[in-house]
This record gives structure tokens, sequence and C-alpha cells, in this order.
């Protein structure tokens, strides 16, 4: 008797439980949030995300619910397309281009407002494309419940009949699926001018203020932090067309001043909140870890050519310095061809771990002279050492011993000489430098407490053929008050301009150079006739060999010049 009361009590509480349960998500419901529903089965497209040669019916199967489905990227709700049977998939490149036609996505469009305000006249002759540029059909969808209650959302990404197109042959592509409003959005987009460049400036003219470059003005794409990280769904593929990750990310508009070029480049985040991982469920580059974040870079100022950053980090890769992994993409946002770019490793606390072990919590990293990896009293490590090497006097062998315990000497004299050779000058190296070290001593061969470089931004003001008999040694003098003290202690100056040489010999021996340029244009040559035409229009692929040329010029002249140059210095 007592046995069946407990039982019937037991029964009567449970009954309470999923009760108070089911009003809770009414009451949530009312809100008109959707109710994300964890514990059902997920959505089944009868195709993959993929290359296809020939147009398909898509079909949906769902248990439960009602599915509706969105075909711009925009998150479906019971307001979208209703499925009610197989939806046409075919090459989608012909429909009317929708967010290539934006011209709020950079103020460099703002042709008028340059003219009068910015200090120097300079028009990035943006085009929006007169012609129906590249595309996939992006699918989207979601049960719904009723009671606003909804699946998890499934994308996917199809690219039809990319056989007979030009630019994608032997090259990777990558979909990124988002709300519209994520990326275009007036208050929340962050690839727009939006609301932040109409209130900049408002009080700019109010104020009657100097006007910058149009590239310094701020607007939606400026804003930094993670409060300016958006959700997004990805699709990588590789070389062949092969779905190689699938998977929902952050994205972030990255860079400095090329936030607010047409092209931007874009940091992507795998975190447990969005997919359960913290790190990228594929190995995307030729190596043994998955990376948490991955950076898909246009290359800033290089738009020509887009092969400055990656031909220099695979000139040095060998030297004492980090360098960048770079696989080749074609972008795609939203079902619409957005050009090419290289995806690369970020550098942050998980590069340093994977590259040199590391532990995460015990790295320093300093980029364009702000801690972005460490605690609370770290910067002072970095900026005493900066002290101590600008100013001490460097002809006294026992203070430079002291600075080479405070840096890696090797990774110093590589790091300078390589890039003072192929003339990096204009922003660097005031800005566009990135250093670590461990904060810890072990027993480690690279947990030494030793600041050591890594090759950052080669987008601008290098490699160009009038820099061929540019005096870079005098103008990184004149611009890093370090390398200028430590030139004059004897045995630095002497190993530096050693190096030089060296560097002539080997690294940026002409042979070698042309060897690495042939192989990143047999990726380059058809990739970028697409993506000129893109951003400034069809029969400007000159542009492209033009800095090519520039390029190979640069290294054919500049080996010479290096040599009469340390002769001068020795």
């Amino acid at each position: 008797m007592t046995f069946c009361r407990l039982g019937y009590f037991k029964y009567i509480y449970v009954l309470l439980v999923v009760g108070c349960i089911l009003l809770a998500l009414v009451m949530y419901s009312s809100t008109g949030k959707p109710v994300i529903a964890d514990d059902v089965e997920e959505l089944n497209f009868s195709a993959e995300s993929g290359f296809y040669e020939d147009e398909f019916d898509l079909y949906i199967d769902a248990v439960g619910g009602t599915v509706f489905y969105t075909l711009d990227g925009s998150t479906p709700t019971c307001q979208s397309n209703k499925y009610t049977g197989p939806i046409h998939i075919s090459d989608a490149s012909n429909n009317e281009n929708v967010y290539s036609t934006r011209t709020d996505i950079s103020s460099g469009f703002q042709k008028e407002l340059i003219e009068e305000y910015s200090l120097f006249y300079e028009d990035p002759q943006y085009v929006i494309p007169d012609y129906s540029v590249d595309k996939c059909t992006v699918v989207r969808a979601v049960i719904y419940y009723g009671n606003d209650r909804y699946s998890k959302v499934k994308s996917a990404s199809y690219f039809v009949g990319f056989d007979d197109k030009n630019g994608y042959d032997d090259i990777n592509t990558v979909s990124i699926v988002t709300d519209p409003d994520n990326l275009f959005g007036y208050e929340n987009g962050i690839y727009v001018t939006g609301k932040t460049f109409d209130e900049y400036f408002n009080t700019h003219l109010k104020d009657d203020s100097v006007f910058y470059q149009w590239w310094a003005w701020e607007g939606n794409y400026s804003l930094r932090g993670r409060e300016q990280e958006r959700t997004a769904s990805i699709q990588f593929f590789d070389e062949k067309g092969r779905l190689k990750l699938s998977q929902m990310t952050g994205i972030r508009i990255h860079g400095g001043a090329s936030r607010a070029f047409s092209q931007k480049s874009m940091n992507l985040y795998s975190r447990e909140e969005y997919n359960g991982k913290d790190y990228f469920q594929n190995y995307l580059f030729d190596n043994d870890y998955l990376p948490h974040t991955v950076t898909i870079n246009v290359c800033g100022e290089d738009a020509y050519s887009k092969m400055r950053d990656c031909l220099f980090n695979r000139l040095v890769r060998n030297l004492n310095v980090s360098t960048m992994n770079f696989e080749p993409y074609n972008l795609f946002l939203d079902g619409e061809y957005w050009g090419f770019g290289w995806i690369t490793d970020k550098y942050d606390k998980e590069f340093v771990h994977n590259r040199y072990g590391i532990d995460t919590d015990n790295v320093i990293m300093i980029k364009n002279n702000v801690l972005s990896e460490g605690e609370d009293g770290d910067y002072e490590l970095y900026s005493d050492m900066l002290d101590f090497c600008s100013n001490a006097d460097m002809t006294d062998n026992n203070n430079f011993y002291i600075a080479s315990q405070l840096i890696d000497m090797e990774s110093y004299l590589d790091y300078y000489a390589s890039m003072i050779y192929v003339a990096r000058c204009g922003d660097w190296p005031q800005g566009n430098v990135a250093l670590w070290r461990s904060r810890k001593i072990g027993n480690e061969k690279y947990c030494d407490g030793k600041w050591r470089w890594m090759v950052f931004d080669l987008y601008t003001t290098s490699m160009e053929e009038e820099l061929a008999d540019e005096d870079t040694i005098n103008s990184a003098m004149n611009d890093s008050p370090m390398f200028a003290n430590l030139m004059q202690n004897d045995m630095f100056r002497t190993a530096f301009l050693d190096k030089l040489l060296l560097l002539s010999d080997s690294t940026f021996n002409v042979d070698t150079v042309n060897r690495e340029i042939k192989e990143i244009r047999e990726i380059l040559d058809s990739a970028m006739e697409n993506n000129i035409s893109r951003y400034y229009g069809e029969g400007k692929y000159s542009l492209y060999f033009d800095e090519v040329e520039s390029i190979e010029n640069f290294f054919e002249k500049r080996g010479t010049y290096i040599k009469d140059l340390v002769g001068e210095y020795r």
C-alpha cells in the first residue's frame, strides 16, 4: 500500500514538472523570440553542399513540424517560404545581383565627399559590377513546431555549372552564409559604413575638424571586439570542389585601414557556443593541428596582385621568424562571388602554442605596440625591453650582451634584414610589427623569455620596382630607435650586413624568387581576372600584370643595389 502511494506521488510529481516546463516554454515564446529545440532530429537535405555539373531537385525531410526555407541567406522563420515540394537547384549566376550592387560597403564610393574632404584626393576607382557575378544557391531551412519553437537552422551552398567558369580550377572555395543584416544592416551590419559613418561625419562637419584620407573615416566596419562578431554558417570546399568542412562560426572584420576597402579581410572563429567545438573540425592547412581562428586575407593595399604577403612568407619560411600558412580561396558571401583571398593563420596564443609548444597561458604577444595576448603587467616586459635596447649604450658590449638575453638576436636579424631587403618602408617599422615571448622561463626550447619576431603585413610599400634602389637601412634607422641603437654595436652591425648579403645569395636569389612567383601565378593568373573585374571593372586585368611585373623587376635589380649598399655601411 505504501509502495503504491509513493509511486502515485512520483507520477504526479513528474506531471507537475513537465507542466512547468511547458508553461515556461509558452511564456518564453510569448516574447516573440524563437525557442531553439535542441532535442529534435536535424533536417535532412537530399544533397550536401558542393559543386554539381547539372541542375537538380533538392528534397528536404523533417519529422514533427513544418519546414520553412530562404534562398537569400536570411534566417528562416514561419514567415519565410514554406516547403511543399522539391527546390530546383540550377546555376544561379544569371540571377540579379543583390549584395554586390551595394555602395555602402566602403567610404571609397563617396567620391564627392572624398574630393571635398579627404586630405589627398585618392579615388580608389571602385565600381559596381555591370554584369552578373558568379553565384551559388544558398538554402537555409528550419523546422517550425508552433508557438515560436524552431529547430536549429541548417544551411547549404550549391554551385552548379562551375566546370565551365574561369578562375575556379584548382582553387579552394569558401561560402559564408549569414543573415544579410549581420553584414549589411544599417545599425548592426559589420561590412558597411552604416550608422557609425553618418554619426562620425555629422560630428566632424559640426566641429569643422580636419578630415583624413577617406579610408580613415569611421564606419560600422571600424568597430572592433567580440560585440562586433556575428554568427554565420561556413562551407569550405577543396580545390576539387569537395566539401571539406561545414559548421557554424563567428565572423569579424579584420585589419586596419583596409576595413574601409570595398573587399575586406575577415576573421573566422570556432567556438563551443556556435558548434560545440573550439576548433575547426578539419585541417585547413598542411599541418597537424586544428585552428581556433583563421583569417580570410584579401591583402589590403596589395589589391591588384594579392601576391606580396604570400610570396614573402614562402621565401622566408626557413628563417628564424614566424610565418603564416597561405591557402587560396574564392569567397562567396550569401551566395554572391566576393573575390579572391588567402586563408591564413591568425597570430594569437593558439598559434604560438601549436607552432612552438608554449602553453597558451604563458604567451605574451605584441602587435602594433599593443598587447594582444597576455595578462595585466605583461606590456611592461615589452616596454622595458624596448627602452633598454633603444637607449642603452650599445657600443658597450656588456649592454649588447644584456640585449641578446632579452631578444632572440637571430630572430631580430633575420626579421630586419629580410624586411629591409624587400624595401619595406612607409608604415614600417614604426607600425605593423608583431613579436612574442614566453612569460615564464622553462626547459623547453622556446620557453626562454626572449622576444621573437613574426612576419606581419607586407601589403603596403614593399617589393615595388621604384623601390629597388631605396636605402631602407636608413629609413629603418630613422623610424626605429631600437634598430638605430643596435646598429651602433660593431658586432650587430657586421652580423646584420652579412645577413643582408647572405639573403641576397640565398633566400632572395632571383632564381629562387622567380620559381616561387611562378608557382603562385599558377593560382593567381585566372583567379585575379575575376577579382579585378568584380571590384575595378572588366578590361582592367592589366592592373594585375603590371603589379606582378613590378615585383619581378624589383628582385632583378635589388640584389646588385644591396651589395653596393652594404659596402656603404661597412
